[in-house]
């Protein structure tokens, strides 16, 4: 079994590789001035089970296509076979179509990552089950929840009456309602209507949240912007404080001092993204143990 890490998932790397207690294995990256990757193995892996790390994170186009690169490089080398591990799966989120003229890219990538010679992936907390579907090899999706809700249970101790899990929108019901289930606290959600791929036109709140803490809960952060007018809906319903959880800190344009900036007490988020913009309201959790864990049942 050999471990490697691309260049977007270097420290989680390292944890999963201690937790293995192996050392990620050697290679090397460089790139021309027009910005193409180029990838060397710089040690013997003939006949190796390779597990390569990467998110597809910003810069998205780069961070999948040194992916793509690492993969095509192990097999020329002589693996044995190449599974592909994406912590943050980007282009999940284009999984259909909403206006005419568009493709669904989650299928293409799906077509590039097989192309490639991967023989399976693994991800967490995938924005679409579309995109699984769009895989003729194996697909598994890993669960952020249980690092989470051990952490929220730190925070919330004895008092859970006080406290509710909301769900941005509808597509976030059933996380809210299953780490609310775990905590013993009520669970609600947050009706919303898009204008367009990133703009909300309407909120509403279904359910009362006067005096209660809020912990607002979904997969990924963006732009900020619907977790933002969320948290400030919570507030003028008469919530005490809000606050926010998700798998993946994407923190897209000025997502990071919008969340600053903003009336939310505290940001949660795991380390599938680096985030090497930190803030004082961030809290990052480590799903090291995730992973490590899957690759030992292999």
């Amino acid at each position: 079994m050999k471990l490697f890490a691309g260049s977007s998932s270097i420290e989680l790397a390292e944890e999963i590789a201690n937790n293995l207690k192996i050392k990620i294995s050697a290679s090397e990256f460089e790139r021309f001035s027009d910005r193409e990757c180029i990838v060397r193995i710089k040690e013997e892996i003939k006949g190796e089970t390779i597990y390569l790390l990467q998110s597809t994170c910003n810069p998205v186009n780069e961070t999948l296509m040194e992916l793509l690169i690492m993969a095509d490089a192990c097999l020329n080398n002589g693996a044995h076979k190449v599974h592909g591990i994406l912590p943050y799966y980007g282009y999940s989120r284009q999984d259909r179509i909403t206006v005419p003229g568009e493709p669904i890219t989650t299928k293409l990538i799906a077509k590039l990552i097989e192309a490639s010679g991967i023989s399976s992936v693994t991800t967490m907390d995938i924005h679409s089950k579309a995109t699984s579907e769009s895989f003729n090899i194996p697909f598994n999706d890993l669960h952020f929840t249980d690092t989470l809700t051990k952490y929220l249970e730190s925070k919330i101790k004895k008092d859970k009456k006080d406290y509710m899990i909301v769900g941005p929108d509808h597509g976030a019901l059933e996380r809210a309602e299953r780490i609310a289930k775990s905590l013993g606290t009520d669970s609600a959600h947050i009706e919303k209507k898009r204008s367009k791929a990133e703009a909300i036109s309407t909120m509403e709140l279904q359910a009362k949240v006067k005096g209660k803490n809020v912990i607002l809960v979904d997969d990924l952060i963006g732009t900020g912007g619907t977790i933002i007018r969320a948290a400030e809906l919570l507030k003028k319903e008469g919530a005490e404080e809000v606050s926010v959880a998700a798998t993946h800190g994407v923190f897209a344009n000025d997502a990071v001092e919008r969340l600053q900036n903003s009336i939310i007490s505290e940001i949660i988020v795991s380390n599938t993204i680096p985030q090497r913009r930190r803030i004082d309201k961030l809290t990052v959790l480590s799903v090291a143990e995730e992973f490590s864990n899957f690759i030992k049942k292999i």
